[in-house]
């Protein structure tokens, strides 16, 4: 009858350590799950509040005019409306539209398979326009001092 009793004590015991064991787990599984959107939504509101800083920046110092990414939102704007792109005439006319001063356009060089990257800039105002060309540059500077596979010397 001792034996029974403690067969079935070690039983109960076992149950609910592993009982117990699970629902530990629970929590740890839940914040796994979480840990990829919040890192996800973190990255998204440091791209939303550099953004702005980069906007404000761009607005109050009145630059963005003069800047050479002029040409590549003229050539979005045209492509948008399924103009030519290489228009000289129509991009020097929307180059003046966002307040350029020089005597001769900014024209877009690139080929046409990069014109893609131009259309994200088309439709955005030319201080947002800016601000948005901006971004990816830094990333890929910071994606480029980011490696992974950093190799280190023997000294």
């Amino acid at each position: 009858m001792m034996t029974d009793s403690l067969a079935e004590t070690a039983a109960s015991a076992t149950i609910s350590a592993d009982e117990h064991a699970a629902s530990v787990a629970k929590p740890r599984i839940f914040a796994e799950i979480l840990k990829r959107p919040l890192r996800v939504l973190f990255a998204l509101v440091i791209v939303a509040v550099t953004f702005a800083i980069l906007t404000m920046s761009l607005t109050s110092t009145g630059t963005t005019a003069q800047r050479d990414f002029l040409c590549f939102r003229a050539a979005g704007r045209l492509l948008l409306y399924h103009a030519n792109p290489y228009d000289a005439a129509a991009v020097f006319a929307l180059e003046k539209s966002a307040g350029y001063c020089e005597t001769q356009p900014l024209e877009i060089w690139n080929t046409p398979v990069s014109l893609w990257l131009s259309i994200l800039a088309g439709p955005l105002s030319p201080v947002k326009a800016a601000a948005f060309w901006i971004l990816p540059i830094t990333a890929s500077i910071v994606a480029s001092g980011n490696d992974q596979n950093d190799v280190r010397f023997a000294g």
